[in-house]
């Protein structure tokens, strides 16, 4: 679980933020938010720390006031 938290930490600090493109529902990249960046890394950080051996992390994702955008809001961990 390790070697997973620290590559996706690696993928986020190359790419800047997570966008969810309409059309396909996935997430495309964006360099533009490093507030955004900063604190998904955190988070991440911290749910590592925490649940060692976590199986499965979700990450919770919900609009503010630039509603063309989707921001990571919290995360959830099971196992």
């Amino acid at each position: 679980m390790k070697s997973n938290v620290f590559n996706f930490i690696k993928f986020i600090m190359k790419n800047n933020s997570l966008k969810k493109t309409k059309k396909r529902g996935r997430y495309s990249l964006l360099k533009e938010n490093s507030l955004q960046r900063i604190f998904m890394v955190l988070l991440i950080c911290i749910i590592s720390i925490q649940y060692e051996n976590a199986q499965t992390v979700k990450v919770i994702t919900g609009t503010v006031s630039d509603a063309s955008r989707e921001v990571i809001i919290g995360a959830s961990v099971k196992g």
